[in-house]
């Protein structure tokens, strides 16, 4: 205790000036290392002397480690004195780089550890009396946010139709595939209602808000919470299909913001009332006393089950995304979203000098119908082209496959950038191995495209009858059906399929 002493006696004789004797006077004053309890030290404030005695100062008494008198004579002395005994402006600096680096991170651990009530609109339905307006503000703010994204769902499914009610496309480029699953994680990373009001429920109990705020409900805190819950997975669920739907990069982003926007009208209302857009009841709301109040941390093991619970919860909310994905992916990589049958119809285009291979191998010129290929054309289930399916020929009779016969087939040709009509046996001249090898042998092209689903062609094709004839007509359609009308009462409709 003494050492301390004097070291504070060091600090006041450089400070002031003041010689300090060999016995422990200081202009007259003593420093006592007596008093039982613990040293007393004197302090005789008159005209910047310490005196002996309080004639012509005030005299301040304190035990040595108690905070400093509060008494408006020490004020009046014009001598303001911090509690370690040092005036404000003469404070010699705290240098010790540790000390700060611990008060710092000290500082983060309460912020981070601080629970208090969101400064959204979501939380008037709580802090509010329900006959308020404030509280019917967040309800018609609620109600806003969810019209929004409910309609936004039933446009996405609104093309929708059996066999793929989401409306998924055919297939999509590498670009939109990555870009696809890319916009998941940044939408789950955007997504803050499901882990806010699961914070909120596993923080703030239902003694902890009534010894804070004895008039508020838990019931409404609890509805609260899960009102941010439900808008939390109805966004994701949202922006699942939006990303699955998406034939474009930019599409993928725009569509994920904006729906993220729709999920933000409740912060974004909170800061417009705060500033005074909605008038003075909701900013007195948004300014209230409560949404400063912090809630006593939890116990450290409670709050590590809660990091662990909100990480579980997030990674189950990324992969359930995440496989949602893959398996709309494996469905395009196999042509689940193609038709299985189309019904074609070539024009009346003769070919009076085609080059046809026999079945004994002897090339021949011949004459070629195209309406001879008329018919029903089969989705071939174990091959995909350039990402498209191939549509293979089928017997006339029965809409069975042919057992001996090579059918045409229609496929997407990359080199063309158009979908192509070819056989086998029939080609534009006569090659070698490695030219057929080389290039699409067409017959029927269609104008240039980048669809992947035959059926979304338009335009006139290109018939090849010795030389290129343009606006040839084709016409195809899907022969899937849902009732018999599809069949043109022709039939019944039998697992999609007619079958007449």
């Amino acid at each position: 205790m003494r050492s301390n002493i004097e070291k504070r006696s060091r600090s006041i004789r450089q400070l002031t000036g003041t010689s300090f004797a060999s016995n422990g006077t200081v202009g007259g004053g003593s420093l006592d290392g007596g008093g039982g309890a613990g040293a007393r030290v004197s302090h005789h404030i008159a005209s910047g002397q310490f005196g002996k005695d309080g004639g012509a100062g005030t005299v301040i008494t304190r035990r040595y480690g108690e905070p400093a008198s509060t008494s408006p004579s020490f004020s009046d002395a014009g001598n303001d004195f911090m509690e370690d005994g040092f005036p404000p402006e003469t404070k010699p600096p705290d240098n010790n780089i540790d000390n700060d680096d611990d008060n710092e991170d000290d500082a983060d651990d309460f912020k981070e550890d601080a629970v208090l009530f969101p400064q959204s609109t979501h939380s008037f339905l709580f802090t509010q009396k329900v006959a308020s307006f404030p509280f019917w503000f967040a309800i018609g703010i609620v109600a806003l946010s969810y019209t929004c994204l409910i309609l936004a769902l039933l446009n996405i499914f609104e093309d929708g139709e059996p066999g793929n009610v989401f409306n998924v496309p055919h297939q999509v480029k590498p670009t939109v595939r990555i870009a696809q699953y890319l916009a998941l994680v940044i939408a789950l990373i955007m997504e803050e209602e499901i882990p806010t009001g699961l914070y909120l429920l596993r923080m703030i109990s239902k003694e902890s808000l009534y010894e804070k705020f004895p008039k508020m409900k838990f019931g409404k805190f609890v509805f609260a919470a899960f009102v941010r819950l439900l808008m939390g997975y109805l966004f994701l669920f949202n922006t699942f299909l939006v990303v699955a739907q998406a034939t474009a990069v930019l599409d993928i982003f725009y569509d994920v913001l904006a729906l993220q926007f729709l999920q933000q009208l409740d912060d974004i209302s909170f800061n417009l009332a705060k500033i005074d857009v909605f008038g003075q009841h909701l900013k007195s709301a948004a300014l209230a006393k409560c949404f400063r109040s912090e809630f006593a941390k939890e116990r450290f093991t409670l709050r590590k089950r809660l990091n662990l619970f909100l990480r579980g919860v997030y990674f189950l909310n990324l992969s359930a995304m995440l496989v949602g994905m893959v398996i709309v992916t494996i469905n395009q990589t196999r042509g689940t979203y193609h038709a299985e049958q189309i019904t074609v119809t070539f024009g009346e285009q003769v070919w009076n000098n085609a080059i046809v291979t026999t079945s004994s191998g002897d090339v021949k010129e011949m004459t070629l119908l195209f309406s001879y290929f008329n018919g029903v054309y089969r989705r071939d289930p174990k091959r995909m082209l350039n990402g498209s399916p191939i549509y293979v020929e089928q017997n006339k009779f029965d809409s069975s496959p042919y057992e001996k016969t090579i059918g045409a087939e229609i496929s997407y040709c990359k080199d063309e950038k158009a979908w192509v009509f070819s056989h086998k046996h029939i080609t534009k001249k006569v090659t070698t191995k490695s030219e057929s090898e080389s290039e699409c042998d067409w017959l029927i092209r269609s104008p240039e495209t980048s669809e992947f689903n035959v059926l979304d062609v338009t335009g006139d094709w290109t018939i090849w009858t010795g030389s290129l004839q343009q606006n040839g007509h084709v016409s195809m359609i899907d022969n899937e059906c849902h009732e018999a009308v599809d069949c043109n009462y022709n039939g019944k409709c039998i697992d999609g399929i007619c079958d007449c």
